[in-house]
């Protein structure tokens, strides 16, 4: 692997982790002060599987853009 490969690797990981803390925080505001109820609920779980699954899909094609170069 060379460094260029290791960079976008960590930058990637890094952006990723980006996401993740910055989705909990605004996941426990938007708990503590949301007056909707079950709706809420719905559109934070599409949230997380959107952010989950672009997250995921991403990697896969990282890896194979790595395998195929």
């Amino acid at each position: 692997m060379n460094p260029a490969t290791a960079t976008f690797f960590v930058l990637y990981g890094l952006i990723a982790i980006a996401y993740v803390v910055i989705s909990i925080v605004f996941f426990y505001h938007i708990g503590r002060y949301s007056y909707l109820g079950d709706a809420s609920k719905r559109i934070f779980l599409l949230y997380t599987m959107f952010g989950v699954s672009i997250i995921t899909v991403t990697f896969i094609f990282m890896i194979l853009n790595h395998i195929v170069s």
